[in-house]
């Protein structure tokens, strides 16, 4: 593999998931936990919806054997040993299933291994979705795909971990989907819409706590997200609103407890890259 191509279809995978990213390559990161000096090959420092980042992506394309759970281990170290959030392991080898598994295993830390030609294909990261006369383009985050080649009558798309589909996301109840709602004279505003949807959670769901938070991550359009909770404490749902201009945006997590800090990051991804209209 030619570095140059290699460092192209970087700097493009990269900038469509973070645009205005200032990309550093061959850079040297002294250690917080064991003092010791780490090369990586490329290394993005980014404010995400608000919150400090940093991302590590280390080719593995030297090695003629699949890349396994030494190297994902290995790897995981290096992550730590940097406070990086997100690291990415690249290959043109292929990797093993159960180093995909440790990969997706992490709690705290976002971990993903790519095939070189998956990178290059980029695809399910960005799509438009549409209801009626207004739409969205929304981002896929880091490691996960928009899948919205199904017809519900609940969503427009949902995005999930990229070795599953909806019915094994769904079964785990890790994933996100989303929709447009349509301002309209029943429901004219945002807040309308936050109390309607209120009042048929409490019917549905009459122990249920609901929780609002207002956001800002630098949007002109107000934010909202909300959670709500009941007894069962071994999933939370929480979800990400944006008022604009004719209709209201959605996007709703569902999520182990466990992998709550590390799949709130992609929920506040989603909101925070979501633009109106078919803007590309």
């Amino acid at each position: 593999m030619d570095w140059k191509d290699y460092e192209e279809t970087i700097y493009y995978y990269l900038t469509w998931l973070y645009p205005e990213v200032q990309i550093l390559y061959n850079q040297k990161i002294i250690g917080s936990l064991s003092g010791s000096n780490h090369q990586v090959d490329i290394l993005v420092d980014k404010t995400i919806a608000g919150n400090p980042t940093r991302i590590i992506i280390d080719s593995e394309s030297y090695k003629d054997v699949k890349i396994d759970t030494k190297d994902v281990e290995s790897f995981v170290d290096l992550l730590k040993d940097c406070k990086a959030q997100y690291g990415l392991l690249t290959t043109t080898k292929g990797f093993t299933e159960s180093a995909i598994n440790i990969a997706y295993s992490r709690t705290d830390i976002d971990v993903d291994i790519l095939d070189y030609e998956t990178i290059k294909q980029s695809d399910g990261i960005g799509v438009i979705i549409q209801n009626g006369n207004c739409s969205a383009l929304i981002t896929a985050p880091f490691g996960w795909v928009i899948d919205k080649e199904r017809n519900h009558p609940d969503f427009l798309a949902a995005i999930y971990q990229r070795d599953l589909n909806i019915k094994s996301a769904y079964e785990k109840r890790e994933w996100i989907y989303v929709n447009i709602i349509l301002k309209s004279e029943t429901i004219n505003s945002f807040d309308d819409f936050l109390l309607d949807q209120a009042n048929h959670i409490k019917m549905e769901f009459p122990d249920s706590k609901i929780e609002y938070d207002t956001r800002n991550f630098d949007k002109v359009n107000k934010i909202i997200f909300r959670e709500i909770t009941n007894e069962n404490k071994s999933h939370r749902a929480i979800t990400g609103f944006i008022d604009f201009d004719d209709f209201i945006f959605y996007a709703a997590l569902i999520t182990p407890s466990e992998f709550f800090n590390k799949n709130i990051r992609k929920l506040e991804y989603i909101i925070d890259r979501t633009l109106p209209g078919g803007i590309m």
